[in-house]
């Protein structure tokens, strides 16, 4: 008798919630690996206030076929996502003239869904929202790591911090992480926040609002950001018939 195939708990993802969601922010494509521009507004304070244009490029892996594989062991496979960005960063607290100052980030985030669940708050239907419904939520651990450069002279510093992690739709969430970054003095809590505003109905452009609060030592300022960005594939940019999604809430 041929051996059963292998079935990820059912606390995970399954590879095929995409196409069974109907939701327009929920798993806005059934991909499990894709790449996104980033751009937009970003304010940052460290003892200062800075604005500035911020522009990334996000690779996103949803491995929910790979659980399904992997049976039992789907509880050690995370969702991942990567990010090289132009932006400011907070200057070493050590530094001459403290602040924040124009810079390059890499990151690389992990997150393990081992809880998750749908609810149905408000009756929606064929909605251009972000928050149309049914909604979907995840909690699990987090964890990150990255590279900071900035373009001052000073050296790159490391940072690498880990926590819990709750999302929304998968394309939001909330966070709350302990570490380090190398240069901030002592260590580290951090807090993140991140929110579709709006979402089209292929999935493909999406507003994101997102803030950051990084508290260390009571001596030293905290460091704070926020910022308003548009996402979209690559291959948006060389399609103008699809260029009106950009108008938010558009019917």
């Amino acid at each position: 008798m041929p051996a059963a195939p292998p079935v990820a708990p059912t606390n995970f993802y399954s590879a095929d919630i995409a196409k069974n969601h109907q939701c327009c922010a929920a798993y806005a494509t059934n991909q499990d690996y894709y790449f996104r521009f980033r751009a937009g507004y970003q304010h940052i304070n460290h003892g200062d206030n800075n604005d500035t244009w911020f522009a990334s490029v996000k690779f996103y892996a949803r491995p929910d076929a790979l659980r399904e594989r992997a049976g039992k062991n789907a509880w050690l496979i995370p969702d991942a996502e990567a990010e090289l960005s132009h932006e400011y960063l907070a200057k070493n607290d050590a530094s001459a003239s403290p602040g924040s100052g124009e810079g390059m980030a890499l990151r690389a985030y992990l997150f393990w869904p081992w809880m998750h669940w749908t609810t149905r708050f408000l009756s929606c239907t064929n909605s251009v929202c972000s928050f149309c419904e049914p909604h979907t939520f995840a909690l699990g651990p987090t964890a990150n790591v990255g590279f900071e450069q900035l373009f001052d002279g000073t050296s790159g510093r490391f940072a690498r911090y880990g926590g819990a992690r709750l999302t929304f739709d998968r394309d939001g969430f909330i966070e709350y992480t302990l570490g380090a970054t190398d240069g901030l003095a002592s260590g580290r809590q951090q807090a993140v926040v991140e929110l579709p505003l709006y979402t089209s109905r292929d999935g493909e452009v999406r507003y994101v609002i997102r803030g950051l609060w990084n508290r260390g030592n009571h001596s030293y300022p905290d460091e704070l950001q926020g910022g308003l960005f548009l996402e979209m594939p690559f291959a948006f940019i060389a399609t103008p018939s699809k260029w009106s999604d950009l108008i938010p809430f558009r019917k």
